[in-house]
């Protein structure tokens, strides 16, 4: 399951920045890719010291330098809302 995200600054500005949201089905595993396909964040469950898995709205989130975290978090939350995940 994935979808694409494209952000526009305003009606006129000619440059939109793409995003395309990788999710696993029944999991609450994503990776948010750009334009090129760079990895610049993914989220896993995430699991205690000893091993066991956390609820599945419990994530680790890891966001590339060059990614903006607020941008990758809304990113995560929209996306969990929209399928029900959070």
């Amino acid at each position: 399951m994935s979808c694409r995200v494209t952000l526009r600054s305003d009606e006129n500005s000619r440059i939109n920045c793409c995003y395309k949201i990788i999710g696993l089905e029944g999991k609450s595993t994503l990776k948010i890719v750009d334009f090129s396909g760079h990895l610049l964040a993914e989220a896993i469950q995430k699991q205690s010291s000893a091993g066991v898995v956390l609820g599945d709205d419990v994530l680790t989130l890891t966001v590339e330098p060059q990614a903006d975290p607020s941008l990758i978090m809304a990113l995560v939350t929209v996306y969990g809302l929209i399928n029900n995940k959070l």
